[in-house]
């Protein structure tokens, strides 16, 4: 519930990922934050996107990266490209 109001999100994902690792309904409500929150505020838990979606659901994994990667408000994602491209480009290869 507490999730999209966050602004740097990834320890939340991160608590909720490793206190509930096999809760679908979790899970879920993960989803759909990576779904409709805006992506400045998604983009500091990106590399948890292939934790969250199955490899059945790659594609929309991989377009929700893609929008995360070139956002260029994202000053997050800007700021730590170096870092941070290597990290999604796994995670993309990753999904396959």
């Amino acid at each position: 519930e507490d999730l999209p109001k966050s602004g740097i999100s990834h320890w939340n994902v991160m608590a909720l990922l490793e206190g509930w690792k096999e809760d679908k309904e979790i899970k879920e409500k993960i989803k759909e934050y990576f779904r409709k929150v805006e992506t400045t505020k998604t983009s500091a838990s990106a590399h948890f996107i292939s934790k969250v979606f199955d490899t059945n659901e790659k594609e929309e994994a991989i377009k929700i990266l893609e929008g995360i990667l070139f956002d260029k408000t994202i000053t997050f994602i800007l700021l730590g490209l170096p870092m941070a491209l290597p990290a999604l480009l796994y995670k993309i290869i990753s999904l396959f």
